[in-house]
């Protein structure tokens, strides 16, 4: 997880409020292989002051295998020991608060922080590239070697409060600021092509994203039409998808546009697969087409269906073309509340809430962080 990413998920957001009035070291992932320069800066010191309060460090998972083996695991967490030390020295960082968004972190935050925080967002034993068994075991010591754990999810919150009762659940929220002031005032050029009505969805296109629902309601409503942009991931194989005549993927959009295009579209869009690794998710996007003030469908999420009737929620094929026809018609009467949602849900909120539990837990007012992704 690069902090420069083009789409910011919740480690970003919370480092870089955090380091308004914090000093914050994010700890980002190895170089690639050929990121030369960053290998040989990583051996000299690695240490990169992006702005202000914010520093960064590229040292998760130095060595490959870590998803499947016990013993890279443990060796990469004594690699991150070493080289976070030394980055900590260089910082005059004492006694730490260790904010950690993975799970397999246990003797990192033992060993450095004064303060250890477990942020559980995804259900991680059921990534593919984790062994199951593996991941269990490693979250388990990690939440239990944790003095506060937040959850994105109910279901994740309901999980670790068993292992550690300073468990607290907080969703996803969203950046009001990015989503707040339009870039312009007219339709993106590409966008404005596509006639309507248009349904949208924004976010990267990974395994979770339902190829066969959306081909489903698109072949029953030709007359709609149905964009996507956003990355394109590795897990995604529904590339046939794009050869409907209503169906147009417009690519990775830049951060300060993503207003633009959302304004300029009908009804947004959650097709995810309902699984156990949906079902612990905290969709951005669910917060951000809340600041956008659309109507929203989305598949039988838990946390999504906590919002209705800001959200209309679907099962199947059929229903989730019933609701988007209804969201079509709605006319606006939700929209001042789901704006009133996204405030509720800001970004800024969310770091109220940690750092009023932060304090309370260990009395600190002014905090030193450093947050391993």
């Amino acid at each position: 997880m690069h902090f420069h990413a083009e789409y910011w998920t919740s480690k970003q957001h919370i480092a870089n409020l955090l380091a308004v009035e914090n000093r914050v070291l994010f700890v980002e992932r190895r170089p690639w292989l050929w990121e030369i320069r960053r290998w040989l800066s990583l051996f000299k010191g690695g240490v990169s002051k992006d702005k202000g309060n914010l520093w960064l460090l590229p040292v998760l998972y130095l060595i490959p295998g870590n998803y499947r083996c016990r013993f890279v695991n443990a060796l990469n967490q004594r690699l991150t020991i070493f080289f976070l030390r030394r980055a900590l020295r260089r910082l005059n960082f004492r006694n730490p608060v260790v904010w950690s968004f993975v799970h397999d972190a246990h003797s990192v935050i033992e060993k450095l922080g004064r303060l250890r925080i477990y942020h559980c967002v995804d259900n991680w034993r059921e990534f593919p590239r984790w062994e199951k068994e593996l991941a269990r075991r490693l979250e388990e010591m990690t939440a239990r070697v944790s003095h506060i754990v937040f959850a994105s999810a109910m279901v994740l919150a309901k999980r670790l409060k068993r292992l550690n009762p300073e468990t607290h659940y907080f969703p996803n929220a969203v950046d009001l600021d990015a989503f707040r002031s339009r870039s312009s005032d007219r339709i993106p050029q590409d966008l404005a092509r596509i006639p309507g009505p248009r349904i949208c969805y924004m976010g990267s296109l990974e395994m979770w994203f339902d190829v066969s629902l959306v081909r489903a309601v698109a072949r029953r409503r030709p007359e709609w039409s149905f964009v996507l942009f956003g990355a394109l991931g590795k897990t995604f194989t529904g590339h046939a998808l794009f050869n409907l005549p209503n169906v147009t993927y417009l690519g990775l959009k830049r951060k300060d546009t993503l207003r633009d295009y959302l304004l300029a579209c009908d009804v947004c869009i959650i097709p995810f697969k309902v699984n156990n690794l949906t079902k612990a998710v905290s969709p951005l996007k669910l917060f951000e087409y809340f600041a956008c003030g659309k109507p929203i469908v989305s598949t039988d999420l838990p946390e999504a269906a906590r919002f209705t009737p800001l959200v209309r929620i679907a099962r199947t094929p059929a229903a989730f073309e019933r609701a988007v026809r209804e969201s079509l018609k709605e006319g606006g009467k939700l929209f001042r509340r789901r704006i009133a949602a996204a405030w509720e849900n800001s970004w800024a909120r969310r770091i109220e809430e940690y750092t009023r539990i932060i304090k309370r837990h260990s009395g600190m007012d002014n905090i030193d962080i450093f947050d391993r992704k």
